[in-house]
């Protein structure tokens, strides 16, 4: 497992930088995304959504940028948690390597 952390405070020019990272990653995958770059505090920073990727993928990549940062986890890291009887059952656990991906490279460029 691994931890997360996430700066108490990234200034907007910063947050650019994980959105590039997350976008090319994303399109290694062929798959649009949504990509929201939270602080610390959970506070959104930056949010992209690429073309065709839905509009309420938004507000999902807001979410578990935001629980990623609570948990102290990667979102691939609580897969485990969301299984059916799991504590988190609801999340897709399918997608979490994608995701993982993703966000891997959003947090690298920071």
């Amino acid at each position: 497992m691994s931890v997360q952390t996430s700066p108490s405070s990234i200034p907007l020019a910063k947050a650019d930088q994980p959105i590039a990272a997350a976008k090319a990653t994303a399109d290694e995958f062929g798959v649009p995304f949504s990509i929201a770059v939270v602080d610390g505090g959970t506070h959104v920073l930056a949010v992209a959504r690429q073309d065709d990727a839905a509009p309420a993928a938004i507000e999902t990549s807001r979410v578990k940028a935001r629980t990623s940062v609570l948990f102290g986890q990667a979102i691939k890291d609580l897969a485990a948690a969301v299984q059916p009887g799991a504590a988190l059952f609801g999340i897709d656990a399918d997608a979490a390597t994608r995701d993982h991906e993703v966000a891997r490279a959003a947090r690298t460029a920071l």
